[in-house]
C-alpha cells in the first residue's frame, strides 16, 4: 500500500512539474504559427502593389511592414499571443479587400495603439518609416534620414 502511495505521489509531482513545460511549448508553437501567418500576409501585401503607388515607395512601405511585424512580434512576453492572434485575424480581413498604403499604415497604427511593448517600439521607429515612405521629417528622434531598413 505504501509503495502505491509513493508511486501516485511521484506521478502527481511529475505531472505538476511537466504540465507547465508542455503548456509553454504549446504557446510557443501557437506563437510561431501566428507569426508565420503574419509573414505570409506581409508577403501578400508586398506583391499587391496598387497601380497608383510608385514601385520604390511600395517596396519601402512593404519592407517596413515586414520589419515592424517581425520586431514587435519577437516574443510572447513582448506581444502576447492573444493580441497577436487578434492582429493576424484583422490583417487577414483587411487583406481580403483592396491593399494599399492605408493597409500598411493600419499595421503601424494598430501595433502602436496596443497595450503591448509594440506600442513603445513602433512609436520610436515610425518616424523613419514615415520619412522613407512619405518623405516626412523625423523630428530629431535620433534617426538618420539617410538610413533605411
Amino acid at each position: 500500500m505504501f509503495k502505491r502511495f509513493v508511486v501516485v505521489v511521484l506521478l502527481i509531482g511529475l505531472a505538476v512539474f511537466v504540465a507547465p513545460i508542455f503548456r509553454s511549448e504549446y504557446r510557443f508553437q501557437m506563437y510561431k504559427s501566428e507569426i508565420k501567418s503574419c509573414r505570409q500576409l506581409v508577403t501578400k501585401i508586398s506583391k499587391s502593389r496598387p497601380p497608383h503607388v510608385p514601385e520604390k515607395q511600395w517596396e519601402k512601405a512593404s519592407e517596413w511592414a515586414g520589419i515592424v511585424i517581425s520586431n514587435v512580434h519577437a516574443a510572447d512576453y513582448y506581444f502576447p499571443l492573444e493580441e497577436l492572434r487578434a492582429f493576424r485575424i484583422e490583417l487577414e480581413r483587411r487583406c481580403e479587400g483592396p491593399i494599399d498604403l492605408n493597409t500598411i499604415d493600419w499595421i503601424w497604427a494598430h501595433l502602436k495603439s496596443g497595450k503591448s511593448g509594440g506600442a513603445k517600439y513602433t512609436a520610436k521607429i515610425e518616424p523613419q518609416y514615415r520619412y522613407d515612405v512619405y518623405g516626412e521629417p523625423s523630428h530629431g528622434l535620433g534617426w538618420s534620414n539617410e538610413a533605411s531598413p
